[in-house]
């Protein structure tokens, strides 16, 4: 209940945001498994709709960020894959350009490790835990 709380004294914007996040972390993370990379990204950019914006708003991406790290902890093995094209889609439909980073590399065991992370004009959004690590490999742009 006190989850439930919390959530009600949230803002209506913050509240909205993290209901679009559970909804596209849940079904980002099921998609994954069942379907090809390059097929879940044609069907996410369809609903993303962007319209690039000449202004910033900071404090919203900061929010989209928030309101996905947040229900990432409450969705089982939405890893940072699932959390990147979430956050890609919710900054696209808002008119944010974002690039999808996918990096490897080689752990000291020699085997290889992967990682993905969402950049916003150059800067880190998602996933910047030891990304300098991963050698980026490819990188999608969510325009």
């Amino acid at each position: 209940m006190n989850q439930f709380h919390k959530l009600l004294r949230r803002s209506s914007t913050e509240r909205y945001l993290l209901v679009q996040a559970a909804f596209l972390l849940s079904t980002i993370r099921i998609a994954v498994w069942l379907l090809p990379l390059h097929t879940l990204r044609r069907l996410l950019m369809r609903i993303s709709r962007p319209v690039v914006r000449e202004t910033v708003d900071d404090d919203y991406i900061a929010r989209v960020v928030w309101a996905v790290s947040a229900m990432s902890r409450r969705i089982p093995r939405a890893t940072c894959l699932p959390q990147a094209l979430a956050a890609q889609v919710l900054l696209g439909r808002s008119g944010y350009p974002t690039q999808l980073r996918i990096g490897l590399v080689t752990s000291e065991g020699g085997q290889l490790e992967g990682h993905a992370w969402l950049e916003h004009r150059g800067r880190i959004l998602i996933q910047d835990f030891e990304v300098e690590r991963f050698t980026p490999f490819v990188a999608l742009h969510g325009e």
